[in-house]
């Protein structure tokens, strides 16, 4: 029994060493459901990822669309606002016509300029 309790105890030690070896060569080691877990998160994630740059890159050209536009709605929009300005202070004031009309009427008026 001596002799089998020696080598019991000689083959523990051995296995100790073994585990203590192992635990040190694998302690960086990630655990394969944990690594499956976040590559499959990984994926997801760049899928997402890819579809927010696609539409990321949509959304600018949209948008470099309706700057232009709107540069030029203000350009037009200012020209109409000087040409209204413009022809505010040249255009003539129209006659009253009812006034004109008893005026040409008038029989002193038409001796006077005729």
């Amino acid at each position: 029994m001596k002799i089998a309790l020696d080598a019991a105890r000689r083959d523990l030690g051995i296995a100790r060493k073994e585990i203590i070896i192992m635990e040190a060569d694998y302690v960086n080691v990630v655990p394969k459901r944990k690594f499956d877990q976040l590559e499959e998160n990984y994926t997801v994630t760049l899928a997402a990822k890819n579809e927010f740059e696609k539409n990321y890159k949509s959304l600018s050209s949209e948008h470099a669309i309706l700057r232009d536009t709107y540069k030029q709605v203000l350009a037009e929009r200012n020209e109409a606002v000087t040409q209204n300005e413009s022809l505010s202070r040249v255009g003539t004031p129209r006659p009253n016509w009812d006034e004109v009309a008893t005026a040409m009427n008038d029989t002193s008026y038409i001796d006077a300029v005729f």
